[in-house]
Parts: C-alpha cells; sequence; structure tokens
C-alpha cells in the first residue's frame, strides 16, 4: 500500500475510532440517530431563545464538543440557526447537532439539524436529552 493511501486509511480509521469513543463516554446525553447525523455535536446552556425571521439565532453557551471534525473548533459562545417555524431551542441545557449552515462557506457558522416530517408536517427537533430546571428563571 502507497504511503499516502495508507496514511488516509489511518486518519478514517482513527476518526472512526475516535467517533465511537465520544458517543460511548456519553451515550446517556446523546441520541445515536442525530448523532449519526450531525456534523457537530454539542452539549449546551440555551441562553435565549433567539430573535430573526426565516432563521432564528439563540444564544448557546458551549459546555462541552462531543463530536466535530478535525481542525474545527467551537467557540465558548455562539449562535446557532433553527428554522423560525421549527421546533426551535427552549431554554436550558441540551446536546445540539449541528450542520453547517451553509456548506460552501463555513465562515457563516451552524445551524440546527432539523428535519422535515412531510408525514405530520412539522420539523423533527434538532436537539436531545433537555432539561429547563437547569435554568433559573
Amino acid at each position: 500500500m502507497k504511503p499516502i493511501v495508507f496514511a488516509i486509511v489511518q486518519l478514517l480509521v482513527g476518526f472512526c475510532f475516535a467517533s465511537e469513543a465520544a458517543f460511548e463516554l456519553n451515550k446517556d446525553i446523546v441520541d445515536p440517530d442525530l448523532y449519526r447525523r450531525a456534523e457537530v455535536v454539542i452539549r449546551v446552556m440555551v441562553l435565549s431563545e433567539g430573535v430573526g425571521s426565516q432563521y432564528w439565532w439563540p444564544d448557546v453557551l458551549n459546555h462541552a464538543t462531543i463530536k466535530a471534525p478535525n481542525g474545527v473548533a467551537i467557540p465558548a459562545k455562539l449562535q446557532v440557526a433553527c428554522y423560525s417555524n421549527g421546533t426551535g431551542l427552549p431554554l436550558g441545557f441540551a446536546t445540539l447537532y449541528l450542520v453547517r449552515y451553509n456548506p460552501e462557506h463555513s465562515e457563516y457558522g451552524w445551524k440546527l439539524l432539523e428535519d422535515f416530517d412531510p408525514i405530520s408536517k412539522a420539523y423533527k427537533k434538532g436537539y436531545s436529552h433537555h432539561s429547563a430546571d437547569a435554568v433559573k428563571r
């Protein structure tokens, strides 16, 4: 096997094992299906419900980055886009499942992984393991 091909295989295998290990360490606060489909998984405290028109942009405080692509740093405080007619983000601690807001321009940030269900005509939530009682109101 050529050195470059071997290095790529090692990188891919290492990423798979790292991803599986991260999931196993956090399986009590992670949804397996959403984890598999998301590019980034973070445990956050949602600080605001957000404002906007097509997208709301709630403020979140990143407590733990569970999954992220190599070389991608998730800041301690960020805004995450979510559809205004989707589920939104309730205040409190939650695990968020994110994809790039614009896949062609990574500097535009992240949006919630929200799927539209044509049967129920509603968006499926892109968060799990929410605890509203963690926020003092």
